[in-house]
């Protein structure tokens, strides 16, 4: 079980990273670069996203550019 003062990490770095999917949502978006704005390497970044929520890196973004065309956002 992690630690709290590390859940509270996480959590701002992912909040980070949702901010940054939202402002550049018609731009290639790919892990390393992800991972380099919540300051994480690749390979544990991605297991701290789809733990957090349990979607990968790449399929938020293409999720919301699809409710976007949808009219849903």
């Amino acid at each position: 079980m992690p630690r709290a003062e590390t859940v509270k990490s996480q959590a701002r770095r992912l909040a980070k990273v949702a901010a940054h999917i939202a402002d550049h949502l018609d731009e290639p978006l790919d892990l390393e670069r992800l991972a380099a704005v919540a300051c994480l390497s690749p390979y544990h970044f991605h297991r701290v996203y789809r733990r957090a929520w349990r979607e990968t890196a790449a399929g938020t973004p293409s999720r919301l550019r699809l409710h976007r065309a949808r009219g849903s956002i």
